[in-house]
């Protein structure tokens, strides 16, 4: 960025108007024009021109809360809702006008990894990579947020600095901008949640931070480099194009179709994807830039083709979908092993489910990408990962939170950095109510208990205790379990999912179905319930399952296009030891896959 010379005028009129022109390309932009006597310049540093600009608005009076929550995308928002639904005065500060980040309309990336916490299913993207449905998420996730009286949103505001106490190492103010004003704010409070992704509040705070891969001896780490690097995973814009009524010309881009590299296309998924050897914080734009680029030219490439006569551009970001950049670092770094062996941290707050996704170059051209993807299953994330090492009032959330390059692969994905969001949304609520920092909060067992009760769920040596008196038959109990007829056994990054994995068909009929014994030992009034798990698109609509208890059979019906992840109530029976109960899952005339994962019971009271 820098000031260009726009040549010179002479008027006589105090009120002009300028307009500008891209007459060379797309995506143009300026950031403000200045006029000038003479010869003279105005700065490139624009903080040399403070001051200087008579129609900037003075600063903004101080604002105090409880906990200030800087970025708003799913990690930020949930962090924000979940203290605000503990009493604490939140504000949110986000630089875009909608929430949601990389989920978000304006980005259009899925929530991968297990949901778990129902404010996460709240808050996250329903919707697949480059779905316009995105908005209809966006419009959600505002009216979470715009209803919650005890949170002050502020969308178009972008934190640009950190004001500290001289005392120890603390943060005593955020300082925003309104985007559009120019208008300056600061945000006070005795702690703050850094869900900025590139880590720019610890960054400005002093923060310990790493970026980049480290070498494999240092954590043990098998897939890590032999030798430290800056590289990181790269960025990537994704793209559609769609089919109009009647053909549009496009093209010839000669500025635009070196940059595709031969590469001729429609569409780009994750996969274009580039950055992944430059700095994705300073070199963000250039980053950018490059790939829209490869878009336009890609497409006029397409577009010379007679049967791409009718296609036109549909959806092209301009925000850049980063996956990796600054990690802060707090008093545990999670590491590789730790997702491997799923290490049982005794301050568990979070799980994650998703593979280590490592993207690296496919060869060819510089914007593809491809990816290692080991699935290790369900694996836990602690609070001390999640709070800065020697900021003392500092926690993070989503991507820029303590890992290794490696060990962060996985967590990144957004449903897990939603839950990483609702566990210093609640541990912030639970320093305020015991006056204590986020590091005293996670050496106090006592605190961390009331923590993960606060979060809900299972947790290493603690079991779910809204699930205290059930029995839950898994499919991988092969003594309780069969299964008839053409079943395969998966796994799915998003979790949700009872045990290791669960069982599918693809194609139903009648000789395809699975029978869970009911283990009973009471006779008693039983409620029976049942999980199905997230299986990517094409689960079936109208599922049949049949309950045998002691008065004969109940057929009901389930939906499993919805509720992934939850325990649905099929019915409550009577149940005897010496009568055989069973839940039976069919696949006949079911219109999709049919997933069996596991069924519950639990005695609620007398015959």
């Amino acid at each position: 960025w820098g000031w260009v010379d726009g040549g010179e005028i002479e008027t006589a009129t105090p009120r002009i108007s300028v307009a500008l022109r891209d007459l060379t390309g797309f995506d143009g932009r300026c950031a403000g024009i200045a006029f000038t006597r003479g010869n003279a310049r105005p700065p490139d540093a624009l903080h040399e021109m403070e001051g200087e600009c008579p129609h900037e608005p003075q600063g903004a009076p101080p604002r105090n809360f409880d906990l200030v929550v800087v970025g708003g995308g799913i990690a930020g928002t949930c962090a924000a809702l979940a203290a605000a639904r503990q009493g604490l005065k939140v504000a949110l500060l986000h630089d875009r006008p909608m929430l949601g980040g990389n989920a978000s309309q304006e980005v259009r990336v899925w929530c991968g990894g297990e949901a778990r916490h129902p404010l996460v299913r709240e808050v996250r993207n329903l919707f697949m990579n480059r779905e316009p449905g995105a908005a209809l998420s966006d419009r959600a996730r505002m009216r979470l947020v715009q209803d919650e009286p005890n949170v002050a949103l502020y969308t178009g505001w972008r934190a640009c600095g950190v004001e500290r106490t001289a005392e120890e190492n603390r943060i005593a103010a955020v300082t925003a901008r309104q985007v559009e004003s120019g208008a300056m704010a600061r945000f006070a409070a005795p702690l703050f949640v850094d869900a900025t992704g590139d880590g720019w509040i610890g960054y400005w705070a002093g923060a310990d931070y790493r970026m980049g891969r480290e070498a494999a001896d240092e954590f043990g780490e098998s897939m890590a480099p032999a030798v430290a690097d800056g590289r990181t995973l790269g960025c990537s814009l994704m793209w559609t194009s769609m089919t109009a009524n009647t053909a549009v010309p496009f093209g010839p881009l000669p500025w635009a179709e070196p940059a595709a590299q031969g590469v001729v296309a429609t569409q780009g998924e994750w996969n274009w994807e580039y950055g992944l050897d430059h700095n994705i914080i300073t070199e963000g734009e250039t980053i950018r830039d490059h790939l829209l680029r490869v878009i336009y030219g890609s497409f006029s490439l397409a577009k010379r083709d007679p049967q791409h006569a009718r296609r036109v551009l549909d959806f092209v970001p301009y925000n850049l979908g980063k996956r990796e950049s600054r990690r802060l670092l707090g008093d545990v770094i999670l590491t590789e092993n730790d997702v491997r062996e799923q290490t049982p941290f005794p301050d568990a707050v979070a799980t994650g489910t998703w593979s280590i996704d490592l993207h690296e170059h496919a060869g060819g051209a510089d914007f593809l990408t491809m990816c290692r993807q080991p699935l290790f299953g369900r694996y836990w994330i602690p609070l001390r990962a999640l709070y800065s090492r020697n900021v003392k009032n500092l926690l993070m959330a989503g991507r820029c939170f303590s890992a290794t390059h490696v060990g962060h692969a996985s967590p990144r994905v957004m449903n897990t950095t939603g839950q990483m969001g609702v566990a210093v949304g609640y541990a912030a609520a639970l320093c305020r109510r015991h006056a204590l920092g986020p590091q005293a909060l996670a050496a106090d067992p006592a605190r961390v208990a009331e923590l993960q009760a606060c979060i809900g769920g299972a947790f290493p040596g603690r079991p779910d205790p809204a699930q205290a008196g059930w029995t839950i038959i898994d499919d991988a109990d092969a003594e309780q379990v069969t299964f008839h007829g053409e079943w395969k056994k998966g796994l799915h990054e998003n979790g949700d999912h009872v045990g290791s994995g669960f069982r599918y068909a693809e194609q139903g009929s009648a000789d395809t179905w699975a029978a869970y014994a009911l283990p009973v030992r009471q006779t008693g009034m039983y409620r029976i319930r049942m999980i199905w798990n997230y299986y990517w698109n094409g689960r079936a609509g109208a599922v049949p399952v049949t309950i045998r208890h002691a008065h004969g059979t109940l057929q009901v019906t389930v939906d499993m296009r919805q509720g992934s992840g939850l325990w649905h109530e099929l019915a409550t029976v009577e149940l005897r030891p010496e009568s055989p109960a069973e839940v039976r899952i069919e696949t006949d005339s079911t219109d999709g896959v049919v997933v069996a994962d596991a069924v519950a019971i639990e005695r609620i009271g007398d015959a």
